[in-house]
């Protein structure tokens, strides 16, 4: 029997030390008060949205910081509404060197499918501070209440 066999190794004990090495190396970078990132590639912009319903329309609300309306466009095709556009980054020839960068920019696009239909000419879209709010009132059809069916 050789002493390696008389060693217990527990498993676990090779990914503690891992971790450890790994917060440490992660804690001395940080530590560093003229730790500069390098420019990093641009984040992809997707803008967040709540989409809600009421008893007579379909709400959409989506934050789109940064843009104007006219670098927004919205299509309803089928019961699918779209939204798409570009946030555009401003260039400037200057070379920055970043610390932190968390802006995102460039072309989006989201795509829902509708709960109930709508009426398409009704259809109504308000931008403001960097909102964009969609309403989309429902067909008379798609106001009447769900009946419960009866399992015989």
């Amino acid at each position: 029997m050789s002493i390696m066999s008389l060693i217990r190794r527990d498993p676990d004990d090779s990914f503690s030390s891992l971790q450890k090495e790994m917060n440490d190396v992660f804690a001395r970078f940080f530590a560093r008060g003229d730790a500069k990132w390098p420019e990093l590639p641009t984040l992809k912009f997707v803008p967040n949205v709540e989409l809600t319903e009421s008893d007579n329309a379909i709400q959409v609300k989506a934050e789109v910081p940064g843009l104007d309306r006219k670098d927004i466009k919205i299509t309803l095709t089928g019961d699918v509404l779209t939204l798409s556009g570009e946030k555009r980054e401003e260039r400037k020839e200057e070379k920055k060197n970043y610390y932190r960068r968390e802006c995102s920019y460039g072309a989006f696009e989201r795509s829902f499918q509708l709960p109930a239909d709508v009426v398409r000419d009704r259809i109504e879209a308000n931008f403001n501070n960097g909102v964009l709010l969609i309403s989309l009132p429902k067909t008379e059809q798609a106001k009447k209440p769900s009946k419960t069916i009866e399992i015989k």
